[in-house]
């Protein structure tokens, strides 16, 4: 029994309020003239004050020990470990607790179905408080005396009927967890049975009111026919009287419409050769630039070739002079877009005048008057002529346009590797 009978009496020696100072001397005066019961409510008064006085509830454990509250003693040395940060104080409290639990177990050999757990929460103890002071020789030696406690326990046939009650306690675990998961699996069940059910009457409803609907739908078709019927013979006597007004009408729009498509095409007919002359003109301005910027390339390129054949210290000037041409040449490109941009938009102008010539050649093929159409077969010939000029003009619009962007791409390749050169 030496092992296990190691209680520490800590006074206080951090400064704390003087009625927990003096209730903690007043108690471990107590405790030294083996007045337990009478420490104990020390203790617990000093407490009321401050729970969580580590020293305190130290030697309140050491109070419930000697009176033998095992159990007391051992819950409360567990719960006072994370009231202090010193690894020393927390070994201390760890194989007080071992020293509880293994008391509880010796006096329970009336339940031998507890003692077993009490030795291994006894030997847990023994086992942190060698991790917290490594130098405890009786912490190690209580360990090893636990150790073979609980391999006499585990021969014993007190052990053996503790662990039939483990396995039987086990296995009526697990049938009721299988009486669980079967409670559960019926709920679904049902719960899927409803679901089934409230479906089933759902699409009665819905069959019903379609049945319904379709009802309503019908006679509602029937009175719409009749009414239809009788809307449709008064529209006819009407209709029969308004024939020959409607037919006389008719022709007149018709005759107006022609004169008014007239007059569209000669308009479109104008123009048309007026875009045609803007293209031509601005094909030359465009030219004309063209012809600009291949000398501005020129330029550039003697000018490369002075700077190769220029010394060292006369290449400043030179450079200079290039980046003047550059500068030129970067305003001749930017009028040479400003030009292309000009013919794009007389392109598209062409575009639409085509577009509007084609869709009066439709009408005038879906028009039902056959003598409009050979009045104004001249006029037809003619827009097929300037449909025609458009299409070789847009064709030549595309082909310089390619043109333009090849020379565009060299000039920029040049202009690229001259700058490569100069720097």
């Amino acid at each position: 029994m030496k092992y296990f009978i190691y209680i520490i009496l800590i006074f206080s020696l951090i400064s704390c309020s003087d009625d927990v100072h003096n209730k903690l001397i007043e108690g471990n005066e107590l405790l030294k003239n083996k007045k337990y019961s009478e420490a104990e409510a020390v203790f617990s008064e000093a407490l009321k004050h401050n729970p969580n006085d580590f020293k305190v509830n130290f030697n309140l454990g050491v109070a419930y020990y000697m009176q033998k509250k095992y159990s007391f003693s051992n819950d409360l040395y567990k719960s006072i470990i994370k009231l202090t940060n010193d690894i020393s104080l927390q070994g201390d409290a760890y194989y007080n607790a071992g020293c509880s639990s293994y008391k509880y177990a010796v006096d329970s050999t009336s339940r031998p179905i507890f003692q077993l757990e009490y030795f291994n929460q006894s030997a847990s103890s023994f086992e942190n408080a060698m991790l917290k002071n490594p130098n405890d020789i009786k912490a190690k030696q209580n360990y090893l005396f636990i150790k073979n406690k609980i391999a006499e326990l585990m021969n014993n046939e007190q052990s053996k009927k503790y662990n039939d009650l483990l396995n039987k306690e086990k296995e009526l675990n697990d049938q009721q967890n299988k009486l669980n998961n079967q409670k559960d699996s019926l709920q679904k069940e049902n719960e899927i049975k409803q679901q089934q059910q409230d479906i089933e009457q759902m699409k009665k409803q819905m069959q019903e009111q379609e049945k319904q609907e379709n009802n309503s739908q019908e006679q509602k078709q029937n009175n719409d026919k009749n009414n239809s019927d009788n809307k449709q013979q008064q529209n006819d006597s009407n209709n029969n009287e308004n024939k020959q007004s409607d037919s006389n009408k008719q022709n007149e729009q018709q005759n107006q419409q022609n004169q008014a498509n007239e007059k569209k095409k000669q308009d479109l007919e104008k123009q048309l050769s007026q875009e045609k002359e803007n293209y031509k003109n601005e094909n030359k301005k465009l030219d004309n630039e063209k012809s600009k910027l291949q000398s501005e390339k020129n330029k550039l390129e003697k000018e490369k070739q002075k700077l190769e054949k220029t010394p060292n210290n006369q290449k400043n000037e030179q450079e200079k002079n290039i980046e003047k041409q550059n500068k030129n040449t970067q305003k001749q490109e930017q009028i040479t877009n400003e030009q292309q941009q000009k013919l794009e938009n007389i392109k598209k102008k062409i575009q639409n005048l085509q577009m509007q010539l084609a869709k009066f050649q439709q009408n005038e093929q879906n028009s039902p008057q056959g003598e409009a159409i050979q009045l104004n077969e001249g006029s037809f010939k003619n827009s097929k002529i300037k449909q025609n000029e458009a299409e070789i003009i847009l064709r030549t619009l595309n082909e310089d346009e390619k043109q333009l962007q090849k020379k565009l791409k060299q000039r920029n390749q040049s202009t690229s590797s001259s700058r490569k050169k100069k720097w």
